[in-house]
Formats: structure tokens, sequence, C-alpha cells
């Protein structure tokens, strides 16, 4: 039996959680003994993680909120006292020194995204006869000594796995002399799991007959945009189109965009719902699937859309253009929130273009089987 471990920052609602539960299940299914890290084991999606997969607790402190509530003051002093080490290291970039080490031999391990310390422990601190990091990220940002610690650790991966060609190119052209060690492995999306969810009652909305309803599932900050779709929803109402828009998610740039919505007069067409461990029956009521995002990787919001067989207007950017086939199965429109609330007016008044691209997402062929070989063959080489 095959020895798998995987490292994670955590569990809560974003991309990369949702992927490595996908990914966590896919495994689970097959004859793979999978061992778990997770920086902070906490999250909304924690109670997802399938029974079959073991999680080790106890490499690291955890976040100041779980240490706080550690029961006994001697326990807690050294939690404390771990945890005020790490910070302090940071500033160093290289804090995963002191963690624990795993007393164990993996035949593959797994960084399974790009931040934190997990590539970096992964290369320290694990025994595996091969290691790999999955690249979650529509760019590669990073400068001064944070490039300059990639540049010495990536090298030492015996792959990089970007969740999308265009994922790649961005990481090829920062680090072109492993071109030939980066790879493409799209997310797995469950889609049997989506159509179910997708059919669960929900109490905190209502659907008006006479307004069209948008839907946004994101994160919210700067990357994801939800600044150019409030702007969005001011340009629409200024143009009297009839509509509610909820917004499902939460991230740093909530209060910013709470204060937006105010000051623009929205709060009556712009519904903030936070998060939603089960967003797909909001999903499948909208009219519109909508994503203003500035950078993707892979969006797993769009093909959970795509699954459900929405209409979608999304950036035109390379991983969304790729997904929607250059605007066969949906509207691709440039960042700016004249043009998305044109494209987005244009579909509200055509009803034969609604049509028109749900008919083509019947169509679709929607699967992982891709995914599934390329995850199948990458294990077992």
């Amino acid at each position: 039996m095959k020895k798998i471990l995987i490292l994670n920052i955590g569990t809560n609602i974003g991309g990369i959680e949702s992927s490595l539960i996908n990914f966590l299940h896919y495994l689970s299914g097959k004859n793979y003994h999978v061992d778990l890290v997770l920086w902070k084991d906490s999250g909304p999606l924690y109670q997802l993680i399938p029974s079959s997969v073991h999680i080790i607790h106890g490499l690291s402190p955890g976040s100041l909120k779980t240490i706080l509530r550690t029961p006994g003051m001697l326990k807690k002093g050294k939690r404390i006292l771990w945890y005020t080490v790490l910070k302090i290291l940071h500033y160093f970039k290289k804090p995963w020194f002191i963690l624990k080490r795993i007393p164990k031999h993996y035949d593959v391990a797994i960084s399974y995204c790009q931040n934190g310390y997990s590539p970096y422990y992964l290369i320290d601190k694990v025994s595996a006869d091969k290691r790999y990091m999955w690249y979650h990220h529509g760019s590669y940002e990073k400068k001064g000594k944070d490039y300059k610690i990639d540049t010495q650790y990536y090298p030492r991966l015996d792959g990089i796995i970007a969740v999308s060609t265009s994922c790649k190119e961005a990481v090829a052209e920062k680090f072109p002399y492993m071109d030939n060690k980066i790879s493409v492995i799209n997310n797995i999306i469950n889609i049997d799991r989506i159509r179910e969810k997708a059919k669960e009652k929900i109490f905190d909305i209502d659907k008006e007959k006479d307004k069209f309803m948008f839907v946004t599932v994101s994160r919210f900050s700067y990357e994801k945009g939800i600044d150019v779709a409030i702007k969005t929803a001011a340009e629409l109402k200024r143009a009297g189109c009839p509509f509610i828009w909820y917004f499902i998610g939460t991230g740093e740039d909530m209060e910013k965009i709470k204060m937006m919505v105010k000051e623009r007069q929205l709060e009556d067409t712009c519904i903030l719902l936070g998060e939603k461990t089960n967003p797909f029956p909001y999903v499948s009521l909208a009219d519109i699937y909508i994503q203003t995002t500035r950078v993707e990787a892979h969006p797993i919001t769009i093909a959970e859309a795509m699954v459900l067989q929405k209409v979608i207007v999304a950036t035109k950017i390379p991983a969304i253009t790729a997904m929607l086939e250059d605007g066969y199965l949906g509207e691709v429109c440039p960042l700016d929130e004249r043009l998305f609330a044109d494209a987005i007016l244009k579909l509200v008044k055509r009803s034969a273009d609604r049509t028109k691209y749900i008919d083509r997402l019947k169509q679709f062929p929607m699967t992982n089987q891709a995914a599934f070989h390329a995850i199948d063959e990458l294990i077992n080489l």
C-alpha cells in the first residue's frame, strides 16, 4: 500500500481547501494510506475530510485562538512560547526549522499549496521518495528574500503541479530552468456532490419573481475583485436593471465592501450573506453567476456553476477564458465595471442568449477523468 503525506494550511472555506477535500476523497477511494498535516486544524471544511484519512496533530503550536483554548496553564504556556518563537523566526524567513519532524517515510509527499511553510517543511522535514508541490495561483508575485527562498527550494522538488496551463506559465516564467518539472493537473470537481447539495432547502433568501438574481461566491480580497462587482452593481442600478445580487464569502476586504455598499446606497440590491459551507442552492437559484476576479489559477467556483448549468459572466483572464472556451460557454469580460454591466444587461434583455449558454453547458461533458489519470500516474511513478 502506497503511503502518501499531504500538507496544507487549513480547512477554511476557499478554492484550495475545497480542492483539497475533493483530492482527499479521491485518494480515500484508492488503495493508499493517506496522512494529512494541517497547520491550522480547524475550519468549516474540516468535517468533510474522509474518515479514512489519518490527521497528524501536534507538529505546530496552532493558531493563537486555538492555543488560548488549551486546557492547563503549563501546557498553554508551552504552546504560547512555541508560537512566539515561531513568529520571531518568521522574520528570519525559516521558522519551520523548529517544527517537529514526521518520524515516518512516505512513497509520495505533497505540499498541497504554495503558501506558508508547507513547501519548505516538505523539503527539510519530510522523508519521502518523491516530493511534489501543488501550485494554486494565477500569478507568481514573490520578491526579494521570499523569491530567493523559492529559488533555493523549488529545484529540490521532484515536480510542481500547476492547476491550469496559465498557472504553469506563470510559474515557468519565474523559474524557466524548471519548465520540464512543471506539469498540469486540474482541480477535481465533485460533480455528484454539487448536484446533490444544490437540492438542499435554504431559508434565508426568497427569489423575487420580478428581479433577476445574481450570485457571486468568493473570498473578499483585492485579488478576487469584489470591489469591481459592487461598482458594477451601481452601474446596473443606474441603468434601471431589476436585480438582487447575493455575495457568499468573507475575507480581509469585508468591511471595505460593506462600506462601498453603503456609500453607493446598494443595501437593497447587494446582499452579503457571509460564508456558507454549502453555497450550491444559492448558485442553483441564480439567473446569472458572476465572477469579477483579478487573478485565478483554476477557478473552482466557475466550474461549480458550470456543473449547475448557470449563465456565467466572468473576467477575461487566461484561466477563465480557457475554462469557458473563449466565451463559448459563458461571457468573458475585461475587468471594468461598465463593461461588466453592459455584458450583464445584454443577458438580462436577451433570454435567447441566456438559453444559448445553458444549452451549451448541458451538452458539455464535465469530467475529472484526465485529473484522475494524471494523479494515479504521478503517485505510481
